[in-house]
């Protein structure tokens, strides 16, 4: 099955990794070409387009502005739903400069359709509203 020579943990670690880089486009290639997002507040269609990609931009200044230093997988699950999907769900441990070495846990189901040269992500729902969390740690 195309995507299959890389795991699901390195797929996951190297989308981390890019979340945390400064290269906003390499993240956005492992998004469908449009896709769907949904969590507490609600859900949208998006294209991945230039919009998109300065979208991530000013995600990772958000990210740097609020000292996250690491976001490593601390959980995952998949479940094979058929014609080429599946569906992860997983639990991020992001650490920030303010939280030292105690990391705030959100989890995130992706839907992912396998593609070449990897998956890509064709909508996720967050199971908690991020910023909310952060907040209650004294980050925002």
């Amino acid at each position: 099955m195309p995507g299959r020579q890389e795991t699901l943990h390195e797929f996951f670690r190297r989308y981390a990794g890019l979340s945390l880089g400064g290269d906003p486009a390499k993240l956005a290639g492992f998004y469908d070409a449009s896709f769907l997002a949904a969590g507490p507040r609600g859900g949208a269609a998006f294209k991945n387009d230039e919009a998109f990609v300065a979208w991530l931009r000013e995600l990772h200044a958000f990210n740097s502005r609020t000292g996250m230093t690491s976001m490593i997988i601390d959980d995952i699950r998949e479940i094979p739903v058929g014609a080429g999907y599946s569906l992860a769900t997983v639990t991020w441990a992001a650490t920030f400069h303010r939280t030292g070495d105690t990391p705030i846990r959100f989890t995130i189901s992706y839907l992912l359709r396998e593609a070449e040269p990897h998956r890509k992500v064709a909508a996720y729902i967050s199971h908690e509203d991020q910023e909310e969390a952060m907040r209650a740690q004294g980050l925002l």
